[in-house]
């Protein structure tokens, strides 16, 4: 088998021709060599990190988020269950037809 070259390599990764790469993947010293062309420089893999990592505050907000959550919804059920009863006494307390749909 010829050797490949770095250039053909660099052009099969950058037209996206991935399966041609993959064919030669068993072989040590392609992988050794697309390892070299694919890393990324202490600049890269900084600016990477800086856009990938959350925010300052982030699991406070996420905290305080979920907090926020489960009290609006405790506060919902109150009220459902609030509303409930009267709902039930207004149903109780109508005669059958006072409404104004038809029977």
């Amino acid at each position: 088998m010829t050797r490949l070259s770095d250039k053909t390599l660099r052009r099969w990764l950058r037209t996206g021709r991935p399966t041609r790469v993959e064919r030669h993947l068993d072989d040590p010293d392609v992988t050794a060599r697309l390892e070299l062309l694919t890393r990324l420089d202490a600049g890269e893999v900084a600016a990477l990190r800086s856009l990938s990592e959350p925010g300052d505050g982030f699991e406070e907000r996420v905290t305080a988020g979920a907090s926020r959550r489960a009290n609006n919804e405790t506060a919902g059920l109150l009220i459902d269950l609030l509303g409930l009863g009267w709902h039930t006494t207004a149903a109780i307390a109508e005669p059958p037809g006072s409404d104004d749909t038809p029977a």
